[in-house]
Formats: C-alpha cells, sequence, structure tokens
C-alpha cells in the first residue's frame, strides 16, 4: 500500500479484503452481507470505486485526511472517508489486504445496530448531499 500512494497520483489508498488474493479471518456470514451490502450501496449511490467499504485499513497522504476535517467518533468513520473523498476529489484506489483472525480481543462491532447508524448516515447524505453528520 505504500509503495502504491508513493508510486501514483492517489492521496488515500483504501486496504480491501474482497479483492483478488485478499481475504479476512475475522469476518463472518453477517459482517460480510453487511458489508456486500453497503460497499453496493456507496457504488451505485455516490459513485465510488470501492471493494471494501467497511474496512478503514488505509494509507493516505496528510493533507487528504487533513482536508477531509472528519467528524465522525464512530463506525460512520468508515463510510465519511470514501464519501468525503469523492465529494472533494480526492484521488484514491484500493489495495488487496488480508485480515488476521483476532488473537486477544473480541469484535466491538454490534453488527445490527452501527449497521444501522451506517445505513442513516448513508441515507442522510444521499438525501442532503452532505458529508457532514451536524
Amino acid at each position: 500500500m505504500l509503495n502504491k500512494i508513493k508510486n501514483s497520483d492517489n492521496q488515500i489508498i483504501f486496504g480491501s479484503r474482497y479483492e483478488k488474493n485478499a481475504g479476512s479471518y475475522d469476518d463472518n456470514f453477517v459482517t460480510r452481507v453487511g458489508n456486500f451490502f453497503f460497499t453496493f450501496f456507496g457504488n451505485i449511490f455516490f459513485s465510488l470505486n470501492i471493494s471494501d467499504i467497511l474496512f478503514t485499513y488505509i494509507v493516505a497522504k496528510k493533507e487528504a485526511i487533513d482536508v477531509l476535517k472528519l467528524e465522525s467518533d464512530d463506525y460512520c468513520l468508515c463510510v465519511e472517508i470514501p464519501l468525503k473523498a469523492k465529494k472533494m476529489n480526492i484521488k484514491y484506489s484500493t489495495h488487496p489486504c488480508m485480515e488476521r483472525a483476532r488473537i486477544a480481543d473480541k469484535k466491538k462491532v454490534k453488527a445490527f445496530s452501527d449497521g444501522l447508524k451506517i445505513l442513516n448516515y448513508l441515507v442522510k447524505n444521499l438525501l442532503f448531499n452532505s458529508v457532514n453528520r451536524k
């Protein structure tokens, strides 16, 4: 990912668990289906070109992150970053990654309640053409 950002004009590289030579040992059926849904939603309604919208494994140039003026303090951050990058014409790409199984902790994400927060964030941005929560 570091080589990709250094050797291209991309400002942000998003890691992806769903590309060729990528995967996850931490995903389960519910999180995989949810991610497919949110990625599809983002690609269709916001014209993103991303393969894993909920994986916040990112390499970015500092100035690109600074200009985004990120506001989320929860799981909505994973969709706020690509939505704002797209809206601000920040060049981005994806790169295949392998997510290892957890060894010391349990997932803190609550698939349904956190999924509803993310869906609410996406729908608000779709309806009001804004990427700010407040």
